[in-house]
């Protein structure tokens, strides 16, 4: 359900509906939701009626849906884009949807190249293809392996939303030179994606017993966990000059500096997928644990 707290044209709701109910929901569990945390996907399938978000939180969205649909228009025939497949996976169906696949030239057998198409920030390319991203690409190999697809490289092409030209000419080694980049993503071996698909279909078939209270919590790592910090700042100044990891080590610093009006602040972690980007979160035990005010 969309709300529109800005007064947005309803053509951007009617879109983002469009989107939604074009999502071909196949077998029994698909990829993406076999990679997300089970608590994550499981509220999500059990409160869909009941989740509400403002269409103007859901704009990029939109326009990442609009991209692939586009590219999946211009590609050119041979190419094998938007294709869903359907596996069994301990007796369960697993479904998944390719962005697109192509030959790789001069490969005799022929070998196949799998691509997904992202739209993200600048930062998302800094740090890399995500964990969870690197294992959908890999559960796709696999699906399209038992197809007699032959896929021996993976990347990702991620169009940079906010990517800016005078950045990339300010830091040319550290900043994308260009608005679209291809990122590759490592290939697992086969029995070991298998293994990893075994043990996430079991994971969801335990957990789908269970109630959304006892469902179990993201990791650390999933939940986007920033550490607890301690910055060291100048005089009324509120960015750090140094950030440490305990009390300890900032004080120690700031002995050492022997400069006076510097002093140390505390700033706590922060579970950024939790308070940001969760749309489930109001039925989370964990986020009303960090959050009991909710």
């Amino acid at each position: 359900m969309y709300t529109n707290k800005k007064g947005l044209s309803t053509s951007w709701i009617n879109a983002a509906t469009a989107f939604d109910n074009d999502y071909d929901k196949c077998g029994w569990k698909s990829c993406t939701q076999l990679i997300s945390p089970p608590i994550i996907a499981l509220l999500r399938e059990r409160h869909a009626n009941e989740i509400v978000e403002d269409i103007s939180d859901a704009i990029w969205k939109i326009l990442g849906s609009a991209t692939h649909v586009i590219l999946e228009k211009s590609a050119e025939a041979e190419a094998i884009t938007e294709q869903r497949i359907i596996i069994k996976v301990l007796g369960k169906e697993v479904s998944m949807k390719n962005d697109r696949c192509e030959k790789i030239p001069e490969t005799d057998p022929i070998e196949y190249h799998l691509k997904d198409y992202k739209v993200v920030r600048v930062n998302a390319w800094k740090y890399g293809a995500k964990v969870e991203q690197i294992a959908q690409l890999n559960i796709l190999r696999f699906g399209l392996a038992t197809y007699g697809f032959n896929v021996t490289k993976l990347s990702l092409e991620m169009l940079l939303r906010d990517w800016n030209d005078l950045d990339a000419i300010k830091s040319p080694h550290d900043y994308p030179d260009a608005q679209v980049m291809p990122v590759e993503v490592p290939l697992w071996d086969i029995a070991q994606t298998e293994l990893y698909l075994q043990e996430r279909v079991q994971l969801f078939i335990d957990c789908e017993t269970m109630s959304d209270n006892e469902l179990p919590i993201c990791t650390p790592q999933e939940r986007w966990q920033r550490p607890d910090k301690f910055a060291v700042l100048k005089p009324k100044a509120a960015k750090a000059y140094r950030t440490f990891l305990s009390r300890p080590e900032a004080d120690d610093f700031l002995a050492k500096m022997k400069t006076p009006g510097y002093h140390v602040e505390f700033r706590p972690g922060e579970c950024v997928r939790c308070t940001r980007f969760c749309s489930v979160n109001k039925w989370c035990r964990f986020y009303h644990q960090i959050n009991p005010a909710f």
